[in-house]
């Protein structure tokens, strides 16, 4: 599948003219890339602030309806973005990631966020009540089926 590859100064020209602004045919090139590392580039343009999360959000939710494994793919695109900014300094980031997953809440599974994000993660987007105890849980359970 080809990705549309775009350079960031478009993606920053985009927020302020909304999505209806086109690149000119010279700056954008096409890639071999699959679905996703194109969500993937999309979610780390929020994380690094270039993109706003409202609009993000209303483009994923609406990719969402093209196919029935696109929540499971972008729960795995958080699930790398949730280790990358787990490992951060930079709080702002972290605080993009969390806003980000918050406002996809509603297209993406609360079940599939609970396997592959981190139990703090869980904790901070009211998933879950305590990471600690969410944490034995999953030790019980995992002890149990041994």
């Amino acid at each position: 599948m080809a990705t549309l590859i775009l350079p960031g100064e478009w993606i920053k020209n985009w927020e302020k003219s909304g999505n209806r602004a086109d690149p000119p045919p010279h700056q954008f090139s096409y890639v071999g890339l699959d679905i996703q590392a194109a969500l993937y580039e999309i979610c780390s343009q929020v994380v690094e602030g270039n993109l706003k999360i409202d609009l993000v959000s209303s483009v994923l939710g609406e990719m969402m309806e093209l196919r029935d494994d696109l929540p499971s793919i972008l729960a795995d695109v958080f699930c790398i973005l949730d280790l990358e900014t787990g490992a951060l300094e930079e709080k702002n980031k972290r605080d993009h990631y969390t806003h980000l997953v918050g406002a996809c809440l509603s297209f993406v599974p609360e079940v599939i966020l609970k396997e592959r994000l981190d139990p703090e993660t869980l904790e901070s987007l009211g998933l879950i009540k305590q990471a600690h105890q969410f944490n034995q849980k999953i030790v019980k359970i995992k002890t149990k089926l041994l």
